[in-house]
């Protein structure tokens, strides 16, 4: 959960984050002894404070509630630059006692001189600059067919080849073939790479005779189609190597991967936060992040059952569409029996008569049986995908958050806890007559090494901040796939009933003078 309440218990910063309270020293900050000190992003399932309640995706405590740069937070007889920025108007010294002393102007210039330095994007502008390479409206890339022969000794399983067309502009195209399982290795490994990113699902695996039931087999094809077309959409996950191998070694893929060491390393490792995002934060962010998953659940409940009905009605247009064909061969029928029910001297040729205006409605229904048909046809191609890619966007969202839960905790608590609890072991040294140097060395290194790790952890919290806050700007470009979706819908619909309409206004007219009784 993402809460912007400050580390530690002072009231002041409770409300608010207070950007221009400076940290005062090295050991304020990095002590636990004060109420700036350093921030913590914890994924509890639910935080209460005097203002809001936020049941999903609250901040615990505030990350970095101070703007001004982090120094080495591993002493100051560690010159090697170890910290988030640096800063050369700033400077600490380290003694015995571990008292450090800020070497900075005092007052509002020096905050000024600190805001100036860095350059504060707009949120507007930078949102946009990264929605701008998502296109999930954009074309598919890759084409999957299902091949019919399927491999295996015991157990059988599906092939699927797989046409890429490169992204890169060329007129490149490669064709492979991958498994179920191929695709399920795939999102692993993004899953470990890419834990904070909008990270597509793919359609269930069913066993036993499921496999064979061919319903299930297209739309596991159309699952597939979906889950690769959505990563080569998504600006970060289509630059991955695995990805580009997945999609165009030759070889069997299964094969190479076992006989080569393939790396999963956190997009995140040896990257450093900007203090630049740091200025741009605002704690309206992690509402908006509470409010949309406490919304999901209910949106991908709606869409689903939106796209039910769509769907139906385009099983529904087949139906009709297969009737109408039928209706037409029954009139068929229906003119070769009635001359020999109904005598043409008699009736002074009045059946016949009839029978020609029966062929003016079998024709009618012909094509509004082709009309139906290509209504269909389009529903299939231009309306059903475009609401299925929409639910698709919302589940990897859901994932999104439910992987942070899971893997966006830290123990930056517990490491303060344990720093102040070996400063009071040294101060207790210090005061003994017999006192060991390398028990105090001990305890000095330990401190260092916690220090150290709440910087790392510090550091992972806010990148993964920045992360969630890139992954929710994309979503925000998916609300054109509504627009899209249902314009698509009313437009097809509207032809279709257009057509159809016309052409029983027509027969309406060509009936008039049909024989009726004088």
């Amino acid at each position: 959960m993402f809460d912007d309440q400050p580390w530690g218990s002072s009231s002041s910063l409770n409300n608010g984050w207070n950007k221009d309270e400076p940290l005062s020293t090295l050991e304020n900050v990095w002590g636990g002894s004060s109420s700036t000190s350093p921030p913590l992003m914890s994924a509890s399932l639910n935080v209460s404070n005097n203002n809001t309640h936020h049941s999903i995706l609250d901040m615990e405590h505030s990350i970095m509630q101070d703007s001004r740069p982090i120094l080495n937070i591993l002493g100051n007889d560690d010159n090697d630059n170890n910290g988030l920025y640096n800063n050369t108007s700033t400077s600490y010294q380290n003694s015995d006692n571990k008292q450090s002393t800020e070497t900075t102007n005092n007052g509002s210039d020096s905050k000024n001189n600190d805001q100036e330095s860095i350059d504060i994007p707009d949120i507007a502008d930078w949102a946009e600059n990264i929605r701008k390479d998502y296109h999930p409206l954009g074309r598919d890339n890759v084409v999957i067919e299902q091949i019919s022969e399927r491999e295996g000794m015991l157990f059988k399983h599906t092939n699927y080849r797989l046409t890429y067309a490169s992204i890169t502009g060329s007129q490149e195209t490669t064709i492979v073939v991958r498994r179920y399982s191929d695709f399920v290795w795939l999102q692993e490994i993004l899953i470990r790479r890419y834990p904070f990113r909008m990270i597509p699902e793919l359609p269930p695996k069913k066993i036993g005779s499921q496999n064979n039931d061919e319903v299930f087999l297209i739309k596991r094809k159309k699952g597939l189609s979906g889950f690769i077309n959505l990563i080569l959409k998504h600006p970060i996950l289509k630059t991955d190597d695995i990805v580009h191998t997945f999609l165009t070694l030759a070889n069997d893929i299964t094969t190479w991967r076992k006989n080569t060491s393939i790396p999963t390393i956190e997009e995140f490792q040896d990257k450093v936060i900007s203090q630049s995002f740091i200025h741009m934060w605002k704690k309206e962010f992690a509402i908006q992040w509470n409010e949309a998953d406490a919304s999901i659940e209910k949106m991908v409940d709606i869409w689903s059952k939106i796209g039910a009905l769509v769907e139906r009605q385009e099983k529904r247009l087949r139906q009709i569409q297969n009737e109408t064909h039928s209706f037409a061969t029954l009139l068929d029928e229906l003119i070769d029996y009635t001359p020999k029910l109904y005598n043409n001297e008699q009736n002074k040729g009045s059946i016949l008569d009839i029978n020609n205006h029966i062929s003016i409605v079998k024709q009618n229904l012909l094509e509004n049986s082709k009309i139906v048909e290509e209504g269909a046809e389009n529903f299939a191609i231009n309306v059903l995908p475009k609401f299925q890619v929409f639910i698709d966007t919302l589940y990897s969202l859901r994932k999104l958050f439910e992987r942070y839960r899971i893997m966006a905790g830290n123990n930056i608590a517990q490491l303060h806890k344990h720093i102040e609890s070996n400063k009071i072991k040294m101060d207790q040294e210090k005061g003994k007559p017999d006192t060991s140097s390398a028990e105090y060395d001990k305890l000095h290194l330990a401190i260092k090494r916690d220090r150290k790790e709440i910087y790392l952890q510090t550091n992972r919290a806010w990148l993964i901040r920045e992360c969630v806050l890139q992954e929710f700007s994309l979503f925000q470009e998916t609300q054109y796939l509504i627009s899209e979706a249902f314009k698509n819908w009313v437009r097809i619909r509207s032809n279709t009933s257009g057509l159809d309409l016309n052409l029983w206004e027509k027969l309406v007219d060509n009936l008039a003078d049909m024989p009726s009784r004088p």
